[in-house]
């Protein structure tokens, strides 16, 4: 059901799921569909994140679900209203629950945080998305310079 309504959506936009054009994007995984109901804008954002998802023209695809108002059809679309309507009446959130989520994330050990530190105990990345990188350099005693460069 979700595939077919997302798809619908799509289309009113002049998009094609796993179609040939540039703005068309190409799934991954199928689970795409129903994280696109559940999370909306967000959802759409982190499953392309997670590799669910790509399109060669990203810019020319949010153009098009942008100018289609794709969001108003969404939201008065009774399709969507009757799939979500049980998450809306049951909502497990409560104050109490979430002093009880808030406490679990927020309260972690400093020695987490220390982890991501080098032997100065300064943030370095390593992150090179798909290239394959070297170690970081150890910076100096004197540490960083305020221009970023190693001193």
């Amino acid at each position: 059901m979700s595939e077919r309504l997302i798809q619908q959506l799509f289309a009113q936009a002049g998009v094609t799921v796993n179609g040939a054009r540039p703005w068309d994007i190409q799934v991954h995984n199928q689970k795409l569909y129903n994280r696109i109901l559940r999370d909306r804008n967000l959802g759409l954002g982190e499953a392309y994140m997670d590799g669910w998802w790509d399109c060669e023209r990203l810019d020319a695809f949010f153009y098009r679900l942008l100018k289609s108002d794709i969001e108003e059809k969404v939201i008065t679309d009774w399709r969507y209203w009757f799939r979500f309507l049980p998450s809306i009446m049951f909502n497990c959130q409560s104050r109490y629950r979430s002093r009880i989520i808030a406490e679990r994330h927020y309260d972690l050990d400093n020695d987490l945080f220390l982890s991501f530190l080098d032997s100065y105990n300064q943030y370095i990345s390593n992150a090179c998305g798909s290239i394959i990188c070297s170690p970081a350099p150890e910076p100096s005693a004197r540490g960083i310079s305020r221009s970023g460069r190693y001193s």
